[in-house]
């Protein structure tokens, strides 16, 4: 990766925490104004649960893929990522459906590969995208494959 392109990336990291932290302050501003003083989470708690909502969250689209909504799926978060995907998610109102691109003589759960991002961008866009919005760096053939964008 370049310098220039890694210290964007760290801006962009620095800019979203600081999003994060704001978003946890108000979130407890709304927790105890609803719930009581009772109920508030410590830091840690709050930021574990936030974290999760926003790296397992989907897009909830309707029948022509415009986005409706957002989405916590916790089964759906069995579902790792490849730019391969061997399956995909789509919904029927708030319902998530996962449909399988190939045929499975038993299903294995742990072996189902969707998309988070759009297959169609070139890899560095996708790389790009993956470490922004999930933080963490794709490792699937695709990624690894220097002649693909060629």
């Amino acid at each position: 990766m370049l310098e220039a392109d890694s210290h964007k990336m760290i801006t962009g990291i620095s800019r979203r925490m600081l999003l994060g932290k704001n978003i946890l302050t108000s979130l407890k501003v709304v927790i105890q104004k609803y719930l009581g003083s009772d109920h508030l989470l410590n830091d840690a708690d709050l930021q574990g649960i936030y974290g999760r909502i926003i790296v397992n969250s989907f897009s909830i689209t309707d029948a022509d893929m415009n986005g409706i909504g957002t989405g916590v799926y916790l089964a759906a978060s069995i579902f790792d990522h490849s730019c391969q995907p061997n399956a995909f998610v789509t919904f029927l109102g708030k319902q998530l459906i996962c449909r399988s691109l190939i045929d499975w003589p038993v299903i294995d759960w742990t072996k189902i590969r969707i998309s988070y991002i759009d297959v169609m961008n070139s890899t560095s866009e996708r790389v790009k995208d993956l470490y922004q919005r999930y933080y963490f760096m794709c490792d699937c053939s695709s990624c690894n494959n220097v002649e693909r964008d060629q």
